[in-house]
């Protein structure tokens, strides 16, 4: 299990539920992964496991990014792209995909 812990705290994945198989060696986690963060996971997942684990990804929600897209500026007195924020960054690398 500790190659799945590590595999998601590097793509800042959020474990939500822990399942454990009676009988048997399985263990099913839950977990929520940021949708950039998902681009390769299943091969860095397999690579850390030894190609003992196996994700299913489906959608579950939206959530809002830290950091502001836009800013008013009293000049102009219409909105403007801020030039550094976290939620700028992200937006960039999903265009450049």
């Amino acid at each position: 299990l500790n190659g799945v812990y590590n595999t998601l705290s590097q793509r800042r994945g959020e474990v939500s539920e822990e399942i454990s198989k009676v009988g048997t060696p399985l263990t099913q986690i839950k977990a929520f992964l940021p949708v950039l963060e998902s681009f390769g996971f299943t091969g860095l997942l397999r690579e850390n496991t030894s190609g003992m684990a196996f994700p299913q990804m489906i959608f579950s929600h939206w959530q809002l990014m830290m950091g502001e897209m836009y800013v008013e500026d009293a000049k102009l007195k219409k909105l403007v792209p801020v030039e550094s924020s976290y939620a700028i960054e992200k937006a960039i690398q999903v265009r450049k995909r």
